[in-house]
């Protein structure tokens, strides 16, 4: 599920087909979370041979809810993520739900903390649903360290991947590590 559009790319459309997956974009309704849903709850309840789903990105589906919540009810107090927080919700009660692989990107941003009367810089977390790193078993943070696509474990509930470890992040590694979890 691609809510940005960049998967439309000539080099991931050909991966995705070598793959024998399917591609469900903007004009496919990737930016209405009710459609998502509504794929999402499809998956859970239809046969399929497929194991993974991608929604990339997450971030840019909640908060595009978001700012419709912001027009029509405003921000104050945080009405506009709550909003955005009862179809999330949603997704995640189907998600639980089928046997699939659910990597769910997000972009980052600052996290701050209130301490005494004034806010302090606390790092980097994910943009969207609050809650988000309580439902997830694995939650890795990438960057790129020269042409290496890496990832900092933050949080696992997964044997092989032990948390504030460094991974390469591709499929080989993938597959090594949850080898490991099942010896």
């Amino acid at each position: 599920m691609d809510t940005e559009g960049g998967a439309t790319r000539e080099q991931y459309v050909k991966k995705l087909n070598e793959a024998g997956g399917i591609y469900f974009g903007r004009e496919q309704g990737a930016q209405d979370f009710q459609e998502v849903i509504n794929q999402v709850r499809e998956l859970a309840t239809t046969p399929h041979k497929f194991k993974t789903l991608v929604i990339d990105s997450f971030s840019k589906l909640y908060n595009i809810e978001a700012a419709a919540a912001e027009d029509r009810i405003g921000s104050d107090f945080g009405k506009d993520k709550r909003e955005a927080d009862k179809p999330t919700r949603k997704l995640l009660t189907w998600l639980d739900r089928i046997d699939m692989n659910v990597p769910l990107i997000c972009h980052k941003k600052d996290k701050w903390e209130r301490r005494e009367r004034e806010l302090i810089y606390a790092g980097e977390t994910f943009d969207g649903y609050k809650k988000l790193d309580y439902e997830l078993d694995l939650w890795l943070k990438t960057k790129m360290v020269g042409s290496k696509r890496m990832a900092t474990v933050a949080k696992s509930r997964i044997e092989g991947f032990p948390v504030m470890t460094d991974i390469t992040l591709d499929l080989d590694t993938f597959k090594e590590a949850v080898r490991r979890k099942c010896h």
